[in-house]
């Protein structure tokens, strides 16, 4: 017996070979008999045709997952079955989903999503299942990144670039978004204050965003690249900075006003869609919070005769070599992610 997925034969107790397109199954055949299916927009399973034309299964879905009614008899992949959700029979655990299950019952995960506290523990795609969906049980999707070109310079400089990927199999639209946090402190070499900040500290919190085709395609004037540029301090002074970065690709959200706005060229994130400040009632209406997360770590010491400047990348999630980005492992990236500049 044998199940077919995406061109890949793998043994199984089952009589069916399902049969997909980018990542969605689109029919299925059994016992030499083969079926198509029809889909809703979230890519629930409402009919099954034979190939005279004739609806041997049909049925409708509740937002949740909650069978409102059916004729004939299915494959088993019903409610959002076409990208792989599939019934269990089970009364709270309805459907499996890959990383774990969900109950049609309470609307929710039966299991912790291994991504919390980054996300909700068990809440399903914060109470939007009328326009989305979580393919994997770890919604929202997962960005590659690629960090290039680590520099740093005397007194607090410091630059990088990292360029980001989607899966090839994700082809809808939406936007890669990045929660960037930056917090830095700095004095002179007497103890007081650095000019450049009040008191000699820095904090700043803002979202910044690239918009994505239903191509997998950025649109941005900057396509899919990342910049961040610290000139320094200033001589004789010494400090740090920490650059952080947590980043997920959010299907089908629309970027735009009144909630976001171009920045300027004096704001760390260029021109991009920015939201600035950040707040926690926010994250409900994007569906989520960034959970990929990245880091810059820079110090540095001019109060000394040879100044002393390192910067370390601990660009974690980010540097994949899976192939389902297109790519292997980079070893330039790697490089970046590991080893101490100076």
């Amino acid at each position: 017996m044998e199940r077919i997925i995406s061109g890949d034969k793998v043994s199984m107790p089952m009589t069916e070979s399902f049969y997909t397109v980018d990542g969605q199954m689109i029919g299925y055949e059994s016992g030499g008999v083969r079926k198509d299916f029809l889909t809703d927009h979230l890519g629930s399973i409402t009919a099954e045709i034979d190939q005279n034309q004739n609806r041997t299964f049909e049925t409708r879905y509740s937002a949740y997952g909650r069978n409102n009614w059916s004729t004939g008899t299915g494959c088993g992949f019903g409610w959002v079955g076409s990208f792989g959700y599939r019934e269990t029979g089970l009364f709270h655990m309805s459907h499996y989903v890959r990383a774990r299950h969900y109950s049609y019952v309470t609307g929710s995960w039966s299991t912790v999503d291994p991504l919390w506290p980054g996300q909700s523990a068990f809440g399903y795609v914060l109470g939007r299942a009328t326009n989305r969906i979580d393919r994997f049980g770890l919604a929202p999707v997962p960005v590659n990144g690629l960090v290039r070109k680590v520099k740093v310079g005397g007194c607090g400089g410091v630059e990088f670039m990292t360029t980001w990927t989607l899966p090839l199999s994700e082809k809808r639209a939406g936007a890669v978004i990045q929660l960037v946090t930056i917090t830095a402190s700095c004095k002179k070499c007497d103890g007081s204050p650095c000019d450049i900040w009040e008191k000699g500290n820095y904090r700043r919190q803002y979202l910044e965003a690239w918009i994505v085709d239903g191509n997998g395609k950025f649109n941005e004037a900057n396509k899919n690249m990342d910049f961040f540029a610290f000139g320094g301090a200033g001589g004789c002074t010494t400090g740090s900075l920490n650059w952080q970065g947590l980043v997920a690709f959010f299907p089908e959200y629309v970027i735009g006003p009144p909630d976001w706005r171009r920045s300027g060229e004096d704001h760390p994130a260029g021109k991009l869609w920015i939201v600035e400040p950040v707040s926690l009632q926010f994250f409900k209406k994007l569906g989520g919070i960034p959970n990929q997360k990245h880091t810059l770590t820079m110090t540095w010491n001019c109060c000394v005769k040879r100044p002393e400047y390192a910067a370390v990348g601990c660009f974690l999630n980010l540097c994949q070599d899976d192939k389902q980005y297109g790519g292997q492992k980079d070893p330039a990236c790697y490089n970046d992610c590991t080893q101490r500049l100076t």
